[in-house]
């Protein structure tokens, strides 16, 4: 009697976290898609127009292209998950946005930064975009070490059989 008393509340307790788990990598990803859906404001900051793009930004867009190109890529000769492919740029991207929110509260709280003063200058705009970029990178490593993970070779013995 004890044990299935204890099973089951094992098994609600297994349910409760599993679905907190979701619902974390949930706001997380949304998080992560806001982050990336707010961008065009920041890079047209007075209007639509291309002539208003900065070198920064147009080598950041390239990359932007061309690592979904490789990353799509990537995912399709990987066996995982559809829900862990789509969300995983995405969750890094917001874990980074969390921490530096963090950084910037504390230093606000504790060390008076002016945020106004060093919002427009270029080297915030760079450090932006190759920290985005680097982001992304560690999101195509992770989806790399998934894929070695999931193919590795199995060993063999000194006789010459797979085990």
């Amino acid at each position: 009697m004890v044990k299935q008393k204890t099973n089951i509340v094992s098994k609600m307790l297994f349910g409760i976290a599993f679905f907190l788990k979701w619902v974390w990598l949930l706001t997380l990803f949304l998080l992560g898609l806001l982050g990336y859906a707010l961008i065009p404001f920041e890079v047209f900051e007075y209007g639509f127009y291309f002539a208003e793009i900065d070198l920064i930004e147009t080598l950041f867009f390239v990359f932007f292209v061309v690592f979904f190109y490789h990353y799509i890529k990537r995912c399709r000769q990987v066996d995982a998950p559809i829900v862990t492919k789509v969300i995983t740029p995405w969750v890094h991207q917001a874990c980074v946005l969390l921490l530096v929110i963090a950084v910037f509260v504390v230093n606000k709280q504790y060390f008076h930064f002016n945020w106004e003063r060093y919002a427009r200058l270029p080297l915030v705009d760079l450090l932006s975009y190759l920290l985005m970029a680097v982001t992304f990178l560690y999101s195509y490593y992770r989806i790399n070490t998934l894929a070695r993970t999931k193919y590795q070779t199995s060993e063999i013995n000194r006789e010459g059989v797979a085990e």
